[in-house]
């Protein structure tokens, strides 16, 4: 059967009362579109309730000999409660923990112990015998972050030296995704920085879902890095407001398969998503592409900012550059001083400085009085560029979604539905229909064809 578009009405009638029903309980820019498509629950274990003594150690004030906990629990908070400690998850111990603020507060502002410290840290922990305890399944919600969260597997960052090592072999990137947390979602939080990253996703990591969130405050780098070897990570519906002192807002540094939807973008001076792959920093080879992203109805506010800056990180290169997009594709493509630090190795960026930033998707985005012609900047094909226009004032409407069919790419509008071939066929199932709901792909139950 050839692709097609399919109204609610022509295919799947069973289906439909379960669409209408997501469809009236959640409003267009509504989280229960993210709990549908993060799926990030592997299982049913959910952590335990803490204990009343262990409620005492997370509220007791942080001390210089006692500023984190350990948490393997899932706290009963009140929204008047205000946490100075680091909060730690650590392996497998972590597994289902629901952290719910209501409202609460994590603290690591100004003349607290822990400023500009990580005030969460979602990290896997290797034994002796090299095998890793990663945790997974997580939630933090209703929070407010005066700080940073960082989530990391093998090494805090892609300069790391268990990521360079393993970088040098084959079968890195699932080494290192198998290596890392996956399944965790930050849902309705206030991330306020107070000068390092509010949200680190460090090398490896997977199946990362924000949504309904802010980022907000101050920040010497980006406002979210999501470093290489991660992928298919989710920012749905949040507004990005950081302030940064010379980076764009957003880095995605071999990264790939990732969703920007319905996000709001400003601050805006210093560019926003730069998408690329640093190679050679640290002396550890680059193995994926920041390819297969998307960017789809997100809205980007620019008021008295005429689109045009010195781009600092150019200028540190000895390349005087004014380019700040909104959204730029391969934005460095080699030419960094520390890029032959991984050469001799025959793969990967030791082989290639370039991002090789390829199909990836920007449409349906919206630009408060400038150009798309002009803030969207793609230095690498292929790349989809599509229906992206220029607004007054942000055009309320349900994102489109993109599908994947095989060699070809479609566009649907949400509420539109189409057959397509599945990523792992099994028998009697090697297509199947998908209904794109504000942005957000769903196969529909009992949907497969031969």
């Amino acid at each position: 059967m050839s692709p097609a578009l399919f109204s609610l009405t022509n295919i799947a009638r069973k289906s439909l009362p379960a669409l209408i029903a997501l469809a009236c309980s959640s409003p267009i820019f509504g989280s229960m579109h993210a709990r549908a498509q993060a799926l990030f629950v592997e299982s049913e274990i959910r952590a335990p309730l803490c204990s009343d003594r262990k409620m005492e150690e997370i509220l007791a004030p942080a001390r210089k000999d006692k500023d984190a906990v350990m948490l393997d629990c899932s706290p009963q908070l009140k929204r008047n409660d205000r946490i100075t400690k680091r909060l730690v998850l650590r392996g497998k111990q972590a597994q289902g923990v629901v952290l719910d603020c209501h409202g609460g507060r994590l603290d690591g502002g100004k003349g607290s112990i822990n400023h500009n410290k990580d005030m969460i840290v979602i990290r896997s922990l290797q034994n002796k015998q090299g095998e890793w305890s990663v945790p997974s399944n997580i939630i933090i919600r209703n929070c407010e972050i005066r700080g940073s969260a960082r989530i990391f597997g093998m090494d805090q960052n892609g300069e790391g030296q268990t990521v360079r090592a393993s970088s040098r072999m084959e079968g890195h990137t699932a080494r290192a995704r198998q290596a890392a947390p996956r399944h965790v979602w930050f849902d309705h939080v206030s991330l306020v920085g107070q000068g390092r990253i509010p949200l680190y996703v460090s090398p490896g990591t997977t199946h990362i879902t924000v949504s309904d969130s802010s980022f907000s405050g101050e920040t010497d780098s980006t406002a979210i890095y999501l470093d290489a070897e991660s992928a298919h990570n989710l920012f749905l519906n949040n507004r990005i407001e950081t302030k940064t002192s010379v980076r764009e807002l957003i880095a995605i540094d071999g990264s790939s398969h990732n969703k920007f939807i319905n996000n709001h973008f400003s601050s805006l001076s210093h560019g926003g998503i730069f998408v690329y792959r640093n190679c050679g920093e640290g002396g550890t080879i680059r193995h994926a592409t920041p390819s297969y992203n998307q960017f789809i109805n997100n809205s980007f506010y620019y008021d008295k900012f005429v689109g045009f800056n010195i781009n600092l990180e150019k200028l540190a290169d000895m390349k005087l550059s004014f380019e700040t997009p909104a959204i730029w594709i391969a934005s460095r493509n080699g030419g960094k001083s520390y890029c032959n630090a991984d050469k001799g190795f025959g793969m990967g960026s030791s082989v290639n400085d370039r991002d090789l930033a390829k199909h990836n998707v920007i449409i349906q985005n919206q630009f408060f009085k400038l150009s798309p012609d002009r803030m969207i900047v793609v230095n690498e094909q292929p790349n989809i560029v599509s229906d992206n226009i220029t607004v007054s004032q942000r055009i309320n409407r349900a994102a489109g979604c993109y599908l994947k069919d095989g060699q070809s790419g479609y566009f649907l509008h949400s509420g539109q539905q189409m057959l397509a071939a599945i990523n792992r066929p099994r028998p009697g199932c090697n297509r199947q229909v998908y209904s794109c709901s504000n942005g957000l792909l769903q196969p529909l139950a009992g949907s497969c064809r031969p």
